[in-house]
């Protein structure tokens, strides 16, 4: 799916900015000379694809490197959605909600963020206050990548879903499992597999 390109884009839809931070993370000379062209680099790297001769970006391509991710119909929903509840169940009020739009890397700060934000929990000491998250941030970072990485973005109309309770962090990433696994082979550690290899190796980074 990643690869599919959005027949309502064209290749100026994808920023060069962000384009060569990314190569530059990867340690690539982006200064040097000579440079490929643009367009033809981005082709290489499956940002970009030719589809009846013109030149379209790839859904990779918006949603890592594009000005505007949210801004195409196929692409419209990709992003957080995230909610807060008063209690443990989808029933009980709705304190705050929020969304993490952007690309996808944006998505994921944005989304912690917005987490963090809801509070802290205070412990006292002999000496002094200490401050900690109510969930660790490593954990929900990863939680979090996961879930846009691994999304089936095939599946319109659905949002990746952050729900904070008050007593658990729940997150869903619309789409089965990838690639033909099982949930059996998941709990006995079978081999873990991407279903965006392009987009889970850009969050990597």
């Amino acid at each position: 799916t990643e690869e599919q390109v959005i027949l309502d884009s064209t290749p100026s839809a994808i920023d060069p900015v962000a384009f060569r931070e990314f190569l530059a993370k990867q340690g690539l000379d982006v200064s040097g000379e000579p440079q490929p062209a643009f367009e033809r680099d981005l082709r290489n790297r499956g940002i970009v694809d030719e589809e009846d001769g013109k030149l379209l970006a790839t859904l990779y391509g918006l949603l890592c490197f594009g000005k505007d991710p949210q801004g195409f119909v196929l692409t419209s929903n990709a992003w957080i959605d995230c909610v807060a509840y008063a209690g443990s169940d989808r029933a009980d009020e709705v304190i705050l909600t929020g969304k993490a739009t952007g690309r996808v890397n944006e998505q994921v700060e944005r989304a912690m963020g917005w987490i963090q934000a809801l509070g802290i929990q205070e412990r006292y000491g002999p000496i002094e206050r200490t401050d900690r998250s109510v969930v660790p941030p490593r954990a929900l970072r990863e939680a979090i990548v996961n879930a846009v990485a691994h999304r089936d973005y095939a599946v319109l109309g659905s949002k990746v879903l952050l729900e904070v309770f008050q007593d658990r962090v729940v997150i869903t990433s619309p789409g089965e499992l990838p690639n033909n696994m099982r949930i059996a082979s998941v709990l006995a550690g079978g081999h873990p597999r991407s279903r965006n290899e392009l987009i889970a190796n850009y969050l990597m980074v």
